[in-house]
């Protein structure tokens, strides 16, 4: 069982894109062994993506305040700090001390992203962070992330017990309230990409047999009746080889498509699964490796 101060350590540098191999395999087996855990860095990963996007959007007229900056520094350079020493007293060097932030007990790394979220709200830099009177929650979205091998990718999230959603497919690089390619609203995971209708940015053109291949996108997912602003939304592609076809379904074809590489179309074959076999001991421990891997690889 990974203790706090270590989960901290990890999910820092992998958020920072600074985790080697080692840490990275650490983090994803603490991450499928405790879904808090899993929950809690998804809900970092994605805080992180809104600040730099935040950034990215105003960097060339204001940048974020130092404070801020100095905040996710400081994070970062005690999780760099905290490795350096465990390799130094691991090769026998004496009297080692990591570098510690100076923060107040009990004010993690979760809290100094979210207070590193407010003051870029305060600064005016960000409008994808909804007033707090939206309802919006948290989604983490599984499937399609990363690369896809099918043209017509299943969507896969985590949904709240009797809430539905909306869902988009949107243009590469596009704002949030861009012109949809494809949308499906009301619904429930999985979706198959065969029940989405064809939105405005396809008005006029004939109907298509799904995505191109080789080609990026970006799936968005919000609470129904939500705005858009309110949505999860990741980037992702499609495979230059991509099958014209949906993933398929099975443990087997989840087990060859991991095997592959293809974490996010592992699990979209999973999800189709009766509860029965989606219960079964080999197909819950596959999710659940497939889950952490998906949830601590960077953001594309």
């Amino acid at each position: 069982m990974i203790d706090r101060e270590r989960f901290e350590q990890l999910a820092a540098l992998a958020v920072a894109h600074e985790a080697t191999p080692a840490e990275r395999t650490e983090l994803e087996t603490a991450l499928a062994r405790d879904p808090a855990l899993a929950a809690e860095f998804a809900a970092l990963r994605r805080t992180d993506d809104q600040l730099r996007r935040a950034a990215r959007r105003k960097a060339a007229a204001e940048p974020p305040p130092g404070p801020v900056l100095s905040m996710l520094d400081e994070a970062r350079r005690a999780a760099l700090s905290a490795r350096q020493a465990a390799e130094a007293t691991a090769a026998g060097a004496p009297n080692v001390t990591a570098f510690q932030p100076a923060k107040a007990p009990g004010r993690g790394l979760s809290m100094w992203l979210t207070l590193a979220a407010c003051g870029l709200v305060l600064a005016g830099l960000v409008y994808v962070f909804l007033p707090a009177k939206s309802g919006s929650k948290d989604i983490a979205v599984f499937a399609p992330r990363g690369a896809t091998g099918f043209t017509q990718p299943r969507l896969v999230w985590d949904a709240q017990p009797g809430q539905k959603y909306n869902v988009w497919i949107l243009p590469p690089g596009s704002d949030v309230n861009a012109r949809a390619l494809y949308i499906a609203k009301d619904v429930l995971p999985p979706v198959a990409f065969a029940s989405l209708k064809p939105g405005p940015a396809l008005e006029g053109q004939p109907a298509s047999q799904g995505l191109a291949p080789g080609q990026e996108y970006r799936v968005l997912v919000c609470l129904a009746g939500a705005d858009r602003l309110a949505g999860t939304a990741y980037s992702f592609r499609t495979a230059p080889d991509a099958a014209a076809a949906a993933p398929p379904i099975g443990l087997e074809a989840a087990q060859k498509l991991a095997a592959d590489g293809r974490p996010a179309d592992a699990l979209a074959a999973l999800a189709e699964l009766p509860a029965e076999q989606r219960e079964r001991p080999e197909a819950r421990d596959l999710e659940a490796q497939l889950r952490a891997q998906i949830l601590s690889s960077p953001p594309p």
